[in-house]
């Protein structure tokens, strides 16, 4: 942790009120390891996650393991081929890989402009091996991110320590770690609030700068239907946070507002093409949460078992015991948890499929962009949860620091039946549920035991530091047996995994890397089903071999959902009928053969082009170049000529046609989309070198944004300095 990071936090943390609040009591010093010097306590931090990540995640870091599933998907094969591609002076173009290429940043959940898988490309090749260390450092980044957010709030060290080591065994990092943009959710989410809270301090031009960074990384991070969830959930949270905590607007909502837009403007980079390729359509269709009465014990027992209904990576709402047994003593009171509040009621409200009014919701804009609402929603939810939690820990440890003798009063009465009303559900769901017994059993002792220590401290005040070290202890101790009673989502034999999914290492196939060399004529024949294609076929995991040896396929693991080529392969390839026809046209080497686009040619007339030169009625070409995204043929036509090339149509496609005798002499060809999704063309009659190119639509416009959001970060930094230098020389 640096200091920097640890300085805006303290500094938050012992700042002034803001206007109108009451004033705060000085808290009486608790001991050293908890209230010493701040390299006492980073000490204290970074310990706890090198022992939390070593004991956890061994497997991770030392590249035994790896999650599995998705994890050998475009998540990874795809991101690796985009930052394998990239330079300092242009990002990709087309990505050749697969379903006949498609522009680069079509897929949101690729990670391209994502700053750690590409300090992670520099650093070595992004394999799997690779992209598990990360994971297991966003792990750690984000339970940081959470102590950080809770400190900057003014909570007491202890009691952050303790939502530190809760957010690190929060359900989603874990249950969703084949999902890269989901568990990454869940490490950006403490971040992003913290940028949101009013303990985010502005007066340093670096802390402009910063926030806008964590805006802009973390808005790429997310799974597009957690993003949507920030946007609604976050502009709840900071209309709470000015109504409630009553900041001055020059000092919260001007800045924040500042790095906002600036990180937003700086996320063009991959929506604005992406968006201009793809529309703003949801290829997601209806949503698929469910969330029955036993979905009550996925926040405490494991979460394996089907009855629970869900995907199994989406069922999990997991947070160490303690937490549960601190909600009772939440001061609710206090306007300082109002925030925190806010996100519970908020992502609660809007993401759970159990009120009246979710139909309606999900045609708010952006809500459709998901099949799980409530995933989308739960990092939120639970982040509020946990928030309130460390709430009530701080107010344990003032009430310690205070020496405030307790009094039987209806707060204490309240807390009794919250606590037995938690404790009773738990009970209830885990006897009639099928959970593992030996889960079950141990979190609910955990639990108990929590609620003794809680109870302890609130009864005591004395023993308020020594309850909350022993809540830290609980909730390690049932996160480490919640992850390890469902290991199914987050862990798998890594070597083996690979040859199982990919037919090799990765090692190996990267090994291999240019498959395609780059001088090439023409492009390689695609990988592809031998007979017939089978629909089982498409989203294989060896196809996504192709992004790591530079080859090209037809099929492959993909998010293309909702875009017009890909679906029109699909119809193609698994329900048409010329099936056989449409497999042979995508597989074969790159050509230009004579055709309107509406039907494939026939094998004889493809053999014909490929093997012969011969593309139709006095049409000759040859391949004249080849490079990802860009395609040459030597065409000599007897008459205007419409052409096909089997490559998709996406928006982006320019022609060109040189004559051959004067390489000056060149037309611009107009480009269309063929019924089947083919580029189509047409050809003038002569001698040509016809070129087809590709080029992102709004690519010049996205770094023009992202540029300008640069330059209002740094702007407003500046701008903040010199207000701050001025302010202090007037009261010199």
């Amino acid at each position: 942790m640096s200091a920097a990071l640890e300085d805006t936090a303290v500094e938050a943390s012992s700042g002034a009120e803001p206007s109108g609040a009451a004033p705060r009591r000085p808290a009486r010093r608790l001991p050293r390891w908890a209230a010493g010097p701040r390299a006492v306590r980073v000490a204290v931090v970074v310990g706890v996650l090198l022992l939390l990540e070593l004991a956890t995640l061994h497997g991770w870091l030392s590249g035994a393991a790896a999650p599995q599933w998705d994890f050998y998907n475009q998540y990874n094969t795809e991101a690796w081929a985009w930052w394998r591609d990239a330079s300092p002076s242009s990002q990709p173009q087309w990505m050749p890989y697969a379903w006949g290429g498609y522009p680069a940043l079509l897929d949101a959940q690729n990670s391209s402009w994502y700053l750690p898988v590409g300090i992670m490309t520099i650093l070595g090749p992004f394999t799997i091996q690779a992209s598990a260390v990360l994971s297991a450092l966003h792990v750690a980044f984000g339970a940081l991110g959470a102590y950080l957010l809770v400190r900057s709030l003014g909570v007491r060290f202890p009691a952050a320590l303790l939502a530190l080591v809760v957010w690190f065994f929060a359900a989603g990092s874990f249950s969703n770690a084949s999902h890269l943009d989901i568990s990454r959710a869940w490490a950006w989410t403490p971040w992003l609030v913290w940028v949101l809270s009013h303990s985010w301090r502005w007066d340093r031009w670096w802390r402009w700068v910063l926030a806008g960074l964590v805006v802009w990384q973390g808005l790429l991070s997310l799974y597009p239907g957690i993003l949507v969830a920030c946007v609604y959930v976050g502009a709840a949270y900071v209309v709470v946070t000015q109504l409630v905590m009553r900041p001055r607007p020059t000092s919260y909502l001007v800045p924040l507002a500042v790095a906002v837009a600036g990180g937003a403007a700086m996320t063009t980079l991959r929506y604005l093409p992406l968006f201009l390729t793809r529309g703003a359509g949801a290829p997601s269709g209806a949503d698929a949460s469910q969330f029955p009465a036993r979905m009550v014990g996925a926040f405490l027992y494991p979460y394996g078992n089907d009855t629970l209904l869900n995907d199994v990576t989406m069922r999990s709402f997991f947070l160490a015991a303690p937490v549960f047994a601190l909600l009772a003593f939440v001061p609710w009171a206090s306007r300082r948890i109002r925030p925190a509040l806010a996100l519970v009621v908020v992502a609660g409200a809007m993401g759970l499929p159990v009120w009246p009014w979710h139909d309606v919701l999900r045609q708010l804009p952006g809500m459709s962009l998901s099949r799980f609402t409530m995933s989308d929603f739960k990092p939120l939810l639970l982040l509020g949860v946990v928030l309130l939690a460390a709430w009530a820990a701080d107010d344990l440890l003032r009430r310690g620091a205070d020496r405030e003798r307790p009094r039987v009063t209806t707060r204490f009465v309240v807390a009794a039946a919250v606590t037995a009303l938690l404790c009773g559900a738990f009970f209830a769901v885990g006897v009639r549920g099928a959970f593992d017994p030996l889960g079950w059993v141990t979190q609910y002792a955990l639990l108990l035991v929590a609620v003794v220590a809680v109870w302890a401290a609130a009864t005591r005040p004395a023993a308020a530091v020594a309850s909350v070290a022993v809540l830290v202890a609980l909730a390690a101790a049932s996160g480490s047996v919640a992850v390890l009673a469902t290991t199914a989502p987050w862990t798998s034999d890594r070597a083996s995994t690979e040859s199982a999914a990919f037919g090799a290492s990765v090692d190996s196939l990267v090994a291999r890397y240019p498959a395609v060399p780059p001088d090439a004529l023409q492009r390689p024949a695609r990988l592809a089903p031998e007979g017939v294609a089978q629909p089982e076929q498409a989203l294989s995991t060896l196809w996504g071999r192709a992004f790591y040896t530079g080859e090209s396929s037809v099929m492959g693991y993909v998010n293309l959902k909702g875009s017009d080529p890909f679906e029109q392969m699909n119809a193609d390839l698994f329900t048409g009928d010329d099936r056989e026809a449409a497999l042979a046209f995508w597989a074969a080497p790159g050509v230009l053969v004579a055709g309107d686009g509406d039907d494939f040619p026939t094998t004889a007339q493809l053999a014909s082009c490929v093997d012969g030169g011969s593309c139709g009625s006095g049409l000759s070409i040859e391949p004249a170049g080849y490079s990802s995204g860009h395609l040459s043929w030597a065409v000599s036509a007897e008459t205007d000529t419409t052409v096909t090339a089997n490559e998709s149509s996406y928006p982006g496609w320019h022609a060109e046609a040189c004559r051959v005798d004067d390489a000056t002499d060149c037309t611009d060809l107009v480009v269309e989309a063929g019924a089947r999704s083919q580029v189509v063309t047409t050809v003038p009659a002569g001698d040509w070198t016809v070129s087809l190119d590709y080029r992102l639509p709004g690519e010049r416009a996205s770094f023009l944004a992202a540029g300008l959001g640069a330059v209002l970060l740094v702007a407003g930094g500046a701008v903040a300095e010199v207000v701050r230098r001025r302010r202090r020389a007037e009261q010199r």
